[in-house]
């Protein structure tokens, strides 16, 4: 009875350590990566009502760029002015890759990152290795991700 309990106890262990989401720090950047662009999405637009008569929005894009064998992922918060007009990038930032890879034990080369879709106007899925993982709270500075 004491292995068949201690059995179950290591398989939950395993279930919600593996399935724990993990808070990620992403970094403000300034540089001009956009020659190094290998795939460029744009999340649906959440508009602001100021007045009768104003709306602004905000969305989000999710941009991963490669420089050689390099692979960085970026968000970048999108403006919209009345009307949607003026459309500005408000601030870039990047996800460290690294961390990602070190956080949910991710072996291999850090490459294979594809987009999986948005999922909400501030949530994304993206596929490492052909894991899927869900990337939430974009417009934060700490996102959160978990593995699907």
């Amino acid at each position: 009875m004491k292995k068949v309990s201690l059995y179950v106890f290591l398989i939950f262990l395993s279930i919600s350590t593996f399935s724990q989401g993990h808070k990620i720090s992403s970094n403000t950047v300034d540089m001009d990566y956009y020659k190094w662009i290998t795939f460029l999405s744009e999340g649906k637009i959440n508009w602001t009502n100021l007045d009768d008569d104003t709306y602004i929005g905000e969305s989000f894009r999710f941009v991963i760029t490669t420089s050689e064998i390099y692979i960085q992922l970026y968000i970048e918060k999108i403006t919209y002015g009345m009307e949607g007009c003026c459309k500005n990038i408000a601030n870039k930032r990047e996800i460290p890759i690294g961390e990602i890879f070190s956080r949910f034990n991710i072996v291999g080369e850090r490459c294979c990152v594809t987009f999986g879709g948005w999922r909400s106007p501030t949530s994304c899925e993206v596929i490492i290795h052909d894991t899927k993982y869900l990337i939430k709270d974009l417009n934060t500075t700490e996102i959160s991700m978990s593995k699907l």
